[in-house]
């Protein structure tokens, strides 16, 4: 269902590209069905780009849950939540990090306030210093220290 409304909110925006990146354990079952069902030519899944440097080239991002929704965060991306249920599985909407759309109307609101450079920016220096903080490159040094200890 969530897939179904993403796909059919990007449709209303063909000058925007957007890009399913599938998670590591998901194949696709449905998205490319979908696409062609909805007619939204715009959307792509890809496939050859890590994550990572997707987020680098996107504008905003859109998860339900997943970590790349975090992830984006460090990258200063503006970050939606859609979630249809309010379970906030991540905490991004508890965390007040993300823009929550509930249904495609929310969302098509969020993605045209998006387009319109008129989407109020969210501060999250706080929540990636918090959350992020170890991420530093000295993981090893650290699991290292801990073991000589």
């Amino acid at each position: 269902a969530a897939a179904q409304s993403f796909i059919k909110v990007a449709k209303n925006h063909p000058e925007l590209r957007f890009e399913i990146k599938l998670h590591p354990m998901e194949h696709d079952d449905i998205y490319s069905s979908l696409i062609k069902q909805v007619g939204a030519p715009n959307v792509k899944i890809n496939t050859e780009k890590d994550t990572f440097q997707l987020i680098a080239e996107s504008g905003i991002i859109m998860t339900c849950f997943s970590t790349v929704g975090g992830e984006s965060l460090c990258f200063d991306k503006p970050l939606i939540t859609f979630d249809s249920k309010g379970r906030d599985i991540a905490g991004y909407i508890n965390d007040n990090v993300a823009h929550w759309a509930k249904n495609e109307k929310e969302l098509n609101q969020i993605i045209t306030a998006y387009k319109d450079n008129s989407l109020k920016k969210i501060d999250t220096n706080s929540y990636v210093e918090r959350t992020f903080f170890k991420m530093d490159g000295n993981a090893c040094l650290r699991i290292k220290d801990a073991i000589l200890q």
